[in-house]
C-alpha cells in the first residue's frame, strides 16, 4: 500500500496492492462547473496510478447530510469519460459521477434519473454490437421479413 500526502502531511489518497486507488472526498467539494456532478483528480496522481498498474478508483464521499457514499469507476472509463481541465492552476481529470457505480449510500435524485437513461442507452449500444457480431445487422433485421 502506498499513501499519498498533501503539503500538510495529511493522507489524501492510497494505492492498495489490489490495484485500487482509494480517495476521500466531500460532497460540498464537487465541481461547481459541472453542476455538482463531478469530482476531480490531479493528473499527476492519475498518471502515477496508471504507472503502478491501478485498475479502479474508489471514492468514499461524505455527504452534506452526514451520510456517506462509495463510488467506483474503472480507470479505463475515467480516461474515456473524464475531461482534462486546469483547475486552480493544476492539471486535473474530472470524475463524472454518472459513469461511476454507486456501491453504497443513498443516490441523489439527479443520479437516479440520469443513470436510468444512461443504462438504457448503453444496453442499446451493446445489443447493436452483439447483433453485428452474432447475427444480422440492424439493416438486415429490418428487411428480414422480405427474404423469408
Amino acid at each position: 500500500m502506498k499513501s499519498l500526502h498533501n503539503a500538510n502531511g495529511k493522507i489524501y489518497a492510497q494505492i492498495d496492492d489490489d490495484g485500487v486507488l482509494r480517495k476521500s472526498e466531500k460532497q460540498c467539494d464537487r465541481l461547481r462547473i459541472s453542476g455538482g456532478r463531478e469530482h476531480a483528480l490531479d493528473e499527476t496522481l492519475l498518471q502515477e496510478a496508471l504507472r503502478l498498474g491501478v485498475k479502479r478508483l474508489e471514492i468514499r464521499e461524505r455527504g452534506n447530510d452526514g451520510g456517506s457514499r462509495l463510488w467506483k469507476i474503472a480507470l479505463d472509463d475515467l480516461l474515456r469519460y473524464g475531461k482534462r481541465r486546469r483547475l486552480a492552476g493544476v492539471e486535473r481529470r474530472t470524475i463524472p459521477l454518472l459513469h461511476c457505480e454507486l456501491v453504497s449510500g443513498e443516490p441523489e435524485e439527479w443520479y437516479t434519473a440520469a443513470r436510468s437513461k444512461y443504462e438504457k442507452r448503453r444496453v442499446k449500444e451493446v445489443l447493436g454490437v452483439q447483433g453485428m457480431l452474432f447475427g444480422l445487422t440492424p439493416l438486415e433485421r429490418m428487411f428480414q421479413h422480405e427474404t423469408d
